[in-house]
């Protein structure tokens, strides 16, 4: 089994990102100004000078594995804030955690190449893919999972002779396949934002009376998460 590591530094936590890059409405002049310090962070070169120091202090200088540890940590965020009933601005937590994963994806994605040539070897085509590789998929790389199964499906239906040498072959096709259905799963959750007013009063953990609007808000939630 391969070792997956999350660890980062102090720095890069969730926690610190949020106090030391704010976002959010601040009053200038007796003016609402709107302020986005991480993605000035990342624009103006701040992040990647965190990240580079990561992986000097943690990741033998690889700066690939420190995005990949910053993604499997935002899974793990995104995953605590789904299971909670209610999140105090919750639409700025989720606008930081779409432009961390955002970054984060970006930057695992420009160092693969060199993460690869680091190993001494070149990736292989989709479809032979081992398990090892298709566990190592992180769930918030949706392209690369729907890529990766794309191509087995492909690769099975016109070259069924060539497959047939490779007796695995089905059950990573199966893998690719379940990993596929949790990584769409997750991608419906993160689009469904429960309203704030909505949220607060299912919250109370007792009785409450809904209005007409709400019902249907409620009604479209549940009907999105069970499509």
């Amino acid at each position: 089994m391969t070792y997956r590591t999350t660890k980062t530094t102090e720095d890069l936590t969730w926690q610190n990102l949020r106090e030391n890059f704010f976002i959010g409405s601040i009053m200038v002049d007796g003016k609402e100004v709107h302020v986005d310090k991480l993605s000035e962070a990342i624009a103006n070169g701040t992040m990647d000078a965190l990240v580079e120091d990561c992986a000097k202090e943690y990741h033998n200088g690889s700066k690939h594995e420190v995005y990949k540890s910053m993604l499997r940590r935002l899974s793990s965020q995104l995953t605590n804030m789904n299971k909670r009933s209610f999140i105090p601005h919750k639409d700025i937590e989720m606008k930081r955690y779409n432009i961390l994963n955002e970054y984060a994806t970006k930057g695992r994605l420009a160092t693969e190449h060199d993460a690869q040539a680091a190993a001494g070897k070149t990736r292989a085509s989709y479809w032979q893919w081992s398990m090892e590789d298709i566990n190592a998929l992180e769930l918030t790389d949706l392209r690369t999972i729907c890529s990766v199964y794309d191509n087995m499906r492909s690769k099975k239906s016109k070259e069924p002779d060539v497959i047939a040498q490779y007796p695995d072959f089905m059950a990573r096709l199966d893998r690719v396949s379940e990993i596929r259905s949790n990584a769409l799963r997750l991608s419906k959750q993160k689009k469904i934002e429960l309203p704030d007013t909505l949220a607060a009063k299912l919250a109370k953990g007792s009785a409450t009376t809904l209005s007409a609007a709400e019902i249907a808000q409620l009604a479209e939630l549940v009907k999105a998460l069970n499509k």
